[in-house]
């Protein structure tokens, strides 16, 4: 906080007169290239003092709901709509925000002893929901699905049993389509997939953004979500992504956690240590887009992978980062 007094700044306009005004400028978070701002008038803000208008739902429970009882522990930082969100709500609804140390992680022993509710503002890999949903009988984990430029969507809680599904609200009720390209109508380049259990029609899965789908040379399309998200947590890693665009195999850059500069012998063992798990991340996709052990680009510590605010890869900008690293690899075949 800056320690020299500030000047009383009066202001005397009513919503009606300032609701086209710019009060906050945000970025997106640059998943899949470089942060754009978002400029957001009153207007804007004034959606998430909105939520308390969405209808309830016989038997159901809407997903904002939770943020509206205190306290609320916040995981996201200020300058991410997510973060802002929560200062918000203290504000509109009165409620408490707790904000962590920055440099600490959630334990199990805090999740377990102050969550009741937990939202899940990106993919979560199936290990750590369902740990979550196992360990933590008191906690419903579920995902939510918005955007800087229209801040979170109504929805509802799915069952704890399908934490990894969205459900949204009746009110809403988006038309989802397959994916077309000769389509000129804006798309929000969100992937879902429809589920299939019974009495679960009305539920839906994010899997990826279109900018994250590979598309091999033999037009064949891969989700390289699929292999990436079960890879997180993995100890040894600090980071993965698969690559293959334009090639007829995929391939997988790691990236080390503990940073230790790797060659040779050193890499060798590095890659033979988290090869079971990429193994079995393999098991869950089609042969086209399994990645293979003679495709294999080690990050050096000296270049990160570049990472948004949700700590995601960015895709195209790692592609490019390591684009000579890459190459090599297909043409040592």
């Amino acid at each position: 906080m800056a320690s020299t007094p500030a000047t009383c700044y009066a202001y005397t306009k009513s919503y009606s007169d300032a609701k086209s005004d710019i009060v906050l400028i945000l970025h997106i978070s640059g998943s899949t290239g470089h942060p754009k701002p978002i400029f957001n008038n009153h207007a804007a803000i004034n959606r998430v003092d909105m939520d308390r208008f969405i209808p309830e739902v016989e038997g159901r429970t809407v997903a904002s709901s939770f943020l509206f009882e205190g306290p609320l522990y916040n995981g996201s930082p200020f300058f991410h709509l997510s973060g802002v969100i929560v200062s918000c709500i203290s504000m509109f609804f009165g409620t408490t925000p707790v904000i962590p140390p920055p440099d600490e992680p959630v334990t199990p022993k805090v999740a377990r002893d102050i969550a009741s509710s937990i939202q899940s503002r990106r993919p979560l890999a199936p290990s750590t929901g369902n740990w979550i949903a196992t360990n933590l009988p008191a906690t419903h984990l579920y995902q939510v699905y918005g955007s800087t430029e229209a801040y979170m969507m109504p929805l509802l809680v799915p069952p704890k049993s399908h934490w990894s599904y969205i459900e949204f609200h009746p009110l809403l009720m988006p038309q989802f389509e397959p994916l077309s390209s000769d389509n000129a109508e804006w798309q929000s380049r969100d992937l879902f997939s429809h589920c299939t259990d019974s009495g679960s029609s009305h539920l839906w899965k994010f899997e990826s953004r279109m900018d994250d789908i590979l598309i091999l040379n033999n037009a064949l399309k891969v989700n390289p979500l699929h292999i990436e998200i079960p890879l997180v947590g993995q100890p040894q890693l600090k980071g993965a992504m698969v690559f293959g665009a334009g090639h007829e195999r995929c391939g997988i850059l790691l990236e080390s956690r503990d940073g230790t500069p790797l060659a040779g012998s050193e890499k060798e063992r590095f890659v033979d240590s988290v090869w079971p798990d990429v193994q079995k991340a393999n098991r869950g996709v089609p042969e086209h887009a399994r990645v293979h052990r003679d495709l294999v680009v080690v990050a050096d510590p000296k270049r990160p992978l570049p990472r948004s605010v949700k700590m995601g890869v960015i895709r195209s900008l790692g592609t490019k980062l390591y684009g000579k690293e890459i190459e090599g690899v297909y043409l040592s075949q």
